[in-house]
C-alpha cells in the first residue's frame, strides 16, 4: 500500500477530499461533474480518489484533458470491438481496456514530473489478499494504474501487474472509498456516483458467476463475495457520517439509463450533459 505523501502527513485534518466511484461506461456522468467543476474553477480539494472507470475520468481530467476522456468514453468505446462477446467467448477479454488504455497513453505523451494539483490515489485490489490498495498515482505508473483498475475479474483476462503484485478492479475490494478517504484526514467529501442515489446493490447471479471463475484466488473469491454489504456499509457512512464530516453526494438521476456495458451515442452524450448538470448544481452545495 502507498504510504501517505509528505503534503497529507503536513495537514492530516481538516482536509478536503474528492472521491469519483466506477462504473464502465456509467463513468462518462463522473466526467461531466469533473468537467463542470473545472470550467468553473471550482476545485477545494487536497486529493482525490479513483476507482476504476471512475480512475479514468478522474485522472483526465485533472490533466486537462476532458476532451480526450469524452473521446475514449463516447467514441473508442463504442467502436470497433471494444466489447466482443465473441471475443470473450474465445478466451480474450469482454473490454478491451488494454487497447483503450494504449490509446490514452499515445494521446498523453510523455508527462511531466507534476501533472496534476492535488495527490491523485486510484484504487486497485491485491488478488492475493483480497484487499484494496490505495496507490498514488504519477506519470510512471499512471497508465499501469488505469490497466488494474478497470480490470473487471474474469471479463478481463488475467490480473495487470501494479508494483509487481497481480492486481484487479478497484471496485471489488472498495468501491467507494469515503473510509479512506477520513483516515487521510478529510473532513469534507464529495463523491460523485455513477448509481442514482436509491440504488440498492444486491449479489446478483452475474456475481456468483464472476466469484466461481476466480475460485482459484480464493482471498479475491471472499472480497468479492462482500461487495453488496460494503457497498451498503458505505451507503450508510455516507448517509450518517461521524460527527464532524461533511459529506456531498452527486448522483445520476433516477431516470439514468445508461447501463455497465452501455454503447449508444446518444444515452451516453445524455449520461454526460446529465454530469454536467449534476456538477452545476454540486457547486452551490458544497459546505464553505
Amino acid at each position: 500500500m502507498a504510504t501517505t505523501p509528505p503534503a497529507l502527513t503536513a495537514r492530516a485534518a481538516n482536509l478536503s477530499a474528492l472521491i469519483v466511484e466506477g462504473g464502465a461506461m456509467r463513468g462518462v456522468f463522473a466526467l461531466g461533474v469533473l468537467r463542470s467543476c473545472l470550467e468553473r474553477d471550482f476545485f477545494p480539494f487536497d486529493f482525490c480518489l479513483g476507482v476504476s472507470s471512475g480512475a479514468v475520468a478522474l485522472a483526465l481530467s485533472l490533466l486537462d484533458r476532458t476532451d480526450l476522456a469524452l473521446r475514449a468514453f463516447s467514441e473508442w468505446a463504442v467502436q470497433g470491438d471494444f466489447v466482443s462477446f465473441k471475443r470473450f467467448a474465445r478466451g480474450g477479454h469482454l473490454m478491451d481496456t488494454d487497447e483503450l488504455a494504449a490509446r490514452v497513453e499515445h494521446e498523453l505523451g510523455a508527462l511531466g514530473p507534476a501533472p496534476w494539483r492535488v495527490p491523485l490515489f486510484i484504487c486497485v485490489t491485491d488478488v492475493a489478499s483480497g484487499e484494496p490498495r490505495y496507490v498514488e498515482a504519477g506519470p510512471h505508473n499512471l497508465i499501469p494504474l488505469l490497466r488494474a483498475t478497470t480490470a473487471m475479474p474474469w471479463l478481463y483476462r488475467g490480473f495487470p501487474a501494479v508494483s509487481g503484485r497481480p492486481c484487479t478492479d478497484g471496485g471489488a475490494s472498495d468501491a467507494i472509498p469515503v473510509a479512506r478517504a477520513i483516515a487521510l484526514g478529510a473532513v469534507r467529501i464529495a463523491v460523485v456516483r455513477s448509481r442514482p442515489r436509491d440504488y440498492v446493490k444486491r449479489d446478483t447471479w452475474g456475481h456468483r458467476l464472476v466469484r466461481w471463475n476466480v475460485r482459484e484466488h480464493p482471498a479475491l473469491r471472499a472480497a468479492m463475495r462482500g461487495r453488496a454489504e460494503r457497498f451498503q456499509e458505505v451507503v450508510r457512512l455516507m448517509r450518517t457520517p461521524p460527527e464532524g464530516i461533511r459529506i456531498v453526494e452527486i448522483c445520476p438521476p433516477k431516470d439514468f439509463a445508461l447501463g455497465r456495458f452501455g454503447r449508444d451515442p446518444v444515452i451516453l452524450r445524455q449520461g454526460y450533459d446529465a454530469g454536467l448538470e449534476a456538477g452545476h448544481a454540486a457547486i452551490s452545495q458544497w459546505p464553505r
